[in-house]
């Protein structure tokens, strides 16, 4: 740290450089020993005579120091002020005396004003200073933390003052004082007559909770966004449900009402709706229609539909299917599938069903690409549910506008 001189002063006793400032701005005085002995009008080099190194910080002083140093300071200044007052005053008396025609009454006049004011000054100082001159105790701030607030405000009231905050805490159990202001050990005057002292405490509230919500069938959205507003950690577990709609939720742990206290999980059970059993589609690439009929059957699936198509794959086994192979899907679900009819397969024609039952019938049809169309009832000499007539006659040609065929049978 550099520094700037202002001014030296020689003295008998000492060299004392006085105004010694630092670029903070704060006037030192540096005394150096032993002084040296100089000729009149020798030129002296400063530098050779001392060295300014680091000077301490200055200590702020207490707050009873700095009220102590402005009394002495008023005092000091009320001193001067009463002195040269006096002065003035015995100059002037003087001067009125030695006058040949001096006027005793003013002089008079003078003193007792002089009296008042120096007796007025006294009556404000005394009461200005007057609380400090009463008796006193000393009261020691006790150790508070730890302590129930309840029963330490009791058996304290008559000594101390309380100004209480309270907040949270994961340590101090609810009830118990968290920290104090100012802390124990510190001593404090208690007058006479005067005010308590004050003591700021911090009053645990003890862990902070979170009192569940009630849930049930709310959606799971809303629910974690609740939660996330409160800082609670949210665990999920999901169910099938026969009455709670999927994505809503059925129930929480702990229950709504139940206390969640800091870095506990809640744990909420999500519907998945209705149970459905599942089904997976098989392949039926390359399989004949009555195989690939048989797995559906297997695997609880139905035919929707047979479609016949004209490929170069093997006439009578199956070149497609609408379902995606090993997907799962509702059991009970249709599948529609396409058989090849081969690369150069003959014209069919639509077959003869007179005598057939019903089902006898459907097959015959299926078999060339047909299906059932209605069936009616006609009174004849032919067994009972056999068919007698046929909307298209036998070995009429298959076209694309003939899909289906309509039956009549005996009743």
């Amino acid at each position: 740290m550099k520094y700037r001189i202002k001014n030296i002063y020689f003295s008998k006793g000492a060299c004392k450089i006085k105004g010694l400032k630092s670029k903070r701005k704060r006037v030192m005085y540096l005394t150096v020993l032993p002084p040296a002995l100089w000729e009149e009008g020798e030129r002296i080099n400063v530098s050779s005579l001392f060295s300014v190194g680091e000077l301490p910080e200055a200590k702020m002083p207490s707050l009873l120091q700095r009220l102590l140093i402005s009394l002495s300071v008023l005092f000091r200044r009320l001193s001067i002020a009463f002195s040269k007052a006096g002065s003035m005053l015995r100059a002037k008396a003087k001067e009125i005396l030695l006058r040949p025609s001096h006027n005793r009454f003013y002089f008079g006049a003078l003193c007792a004003a002089v009296t008042v004011a120096v007796l007025s000054a006294s009556i404000v100082l005394l009461g200005l200073f007057s609380a400090f001159m009463r008796p006193y105790d000393r009261l020691v701030i006790p150790d508070l933390t730890g302590q129930s607030f309840s029963t330490t405000e009791k058996s304290l009231e008559n000594k101390i003052n309380f100004l209480v905050s309270y907040e949270n805490s994961e340590i101090t159990p609810a009830g118990e004082i968290i920290s104090q202001t100012p802390s124990a050990g510190v001593t404090r005057r208690v007058y006479s007559g005067g005010k308590k002292p004050t003591v700021t405490v911090k009053v645990s509230l003890g862990r902070s909770f979170y009192s569940v919500d009630n849930f049930s069938g709310a959606d799971l959205r809303t629910a974690r966004l609740a939660l996330l507003n409160a800082h609670v950690s949210v665990n999920e577990v999901y169910e099938f449900s026969d009455t709670v709609p999927s994505g809503q939720i059925i129930s929480s742990t702990p229950v709504a009402g139940e206390r969640l206290f800091t870095g506990e999980t809640i744990t909420l059970t999500v519907s998945l709706g209705k149970y459905v059993p599942k089904a997976r589609v098989p392949d039926l690439y390359g399989l004949s229609e009555s195989q690939a009929r048989a797995l559906l059957e297997s695997r609880k699936l139905c035919v929707a539909k047979v479609n016949y198509a004209v490929s170069n794959s093997p006439a009578g086994t199956v070149i497609s299917q609408d379902l995606s192979p090993y997907t799962d899907v509702a059991e009970g679900s249709t599948v529609t599938f396409t058989v090849s009819l081969g690369s150069s397969a003959a014209p069919k024609h639509v077959p003869d069903l007179y005598g057939l039952t019903v089902d006898q019938a459907k097959q015959k049809l299926r078999e060339v690409g047909l299906v059932l169309g209605g069936i009616f009832t006609v009174s004849s000499a032919a067994p009972a549910g056999t068919v007698v007539t046929q909307g298209f006659a036998a070995g009429t040609p298959i076209t694309s506008s003939i899909t289906s065929i309509d039956i009549y049978i005996s009743s």
